[in-house]
């Protein structure tokens, strides 16, 4: 499972953002539609996205078409997971949907207000009312989450310190299954044995080395 991918952001689509995680892997990662702007903003930066794998349906469940889903914070991820609970609700809908911050989305459906759902791009009257039956007791831990869209400079997309190798080499390891912290603590071990070296290595020889522990 990926749980947490951390990249340079180095494109943008309509509904997606491609994450250079080394030089030679880029993801396309899916994103709900509240946090396409402000993302977007940081374009040529260094982010990080909390992410889920989902498997979509194809051809009446004969294939399944693998999608990653980013999330600026913890908070964002875990409300959809919630939110896509609702039957009716599959992934790509709830991404659309989620054209508000979850804190807007779940005070609505706390408050049981069906007029402020049925706002949200495929949200309709039936679906609205299901959503609020289904989550109005379920949405507190998530009424005072901080939102992406709140302030650009989301504290969950901060620009880590190190040389550009070292970056991409760090999110490399992360994307392998490291903990951000083993990652950083890994590179910075290759970088101090380093350290005498003439030539500044490459993401790609600082991952061998990291993995190799040389």
């Amino acid at each position: 499972m990926i749980a947490q991918l951390n990249g340079r952001l180095v494109g943008m689509t309509d509904t997606t953002a491609l994450i250079a995680c080394s030089d030679a892997l880029t993801l396309e990662v899916y994103l709900p539609a509240y946090a396409l702007e402000p993302l977007a903003a940081r374009e040529g930066e260094h982010v990080t996205l909390y992410t889920r794998l989902t498997l979509e349906t194809q051809t009446q469940g004969a294939s399944f078409t693998p999608r990653l889903i980013g999330f600026p914070d913890e908070a964002g991820r875990g409300f959809f997971e919630l939110f896509t609970s609702v039957r009716g609700l599959g992934g790509r809908k709830a991404l659309r949907a989620m054209a508000s911050p979850p804190e807007t989305i779940a005070s609505a459906i706390a408050a049981g207000d069906t007029a402020a759902l049925k706002k949200l791009p495929e949200i309709g009257a039936k679906l609205a009312q299901v959503i609020t039956t289904d989550l109005r007791d379920k949405v507190a831990p998530y009424l005072g989450s901080t939102s992406y869209a709140a302030t650009a400079a989301h504290p969950a997309i901060a620009t880590p310190a190190g040389s550009p190798a070292e970056l991409d080499a760090i999110a490399v390891l992360v994307t392998l299954g490291q903990s951000r912290h083993d990652a950083e603590r890994a590179i910075a071990t290759v970088i101090t044995k380093r350290a005498a070296t003439p030539t500044d290595p490459t993401a790609d020889e600082l991952v061998a080395a990291a993995l190799s522990g040389a």
